[in-house]
């Protein structure tokens, strides 16, 4: 489901594709999300792309993220 992605606008690129993921249920609700560098390394963008379009998603409604400890991103979507 997750390509890597090759447009200008890598940051919406990821945003799309991560939000479809979650609504086609490739990432059910309750699902913790691969790591951030997986997630990086798989759509071929930098960290930095990644964590502005997770932060996108956690405005969205669609994910929350935890720290520390048995944390990560967690799908929620309300």
């Amino acid at each position: 489901m997750l390509r890597p992605v090759t447009a200008h606008h890598a940051f919406e690129a990821c945003v799309e594709q991560l939000a479809a993921a979650i609504r086609l249920g490739v990432y059910p609700q309750g699902t913790t999300l691969p790591a951030e560098r997986d997630l990086a390394a798989r759509m071929a963008v930098s960290r930095a792309t990644l964590r502005e379009a997770m932060a996108a998603l956690r405005e969205a409604g669609l994910v929350e993220t935890r720290r520390g400890r048995g944390g990560g991103t967690t799908v929620v979507q309300r």
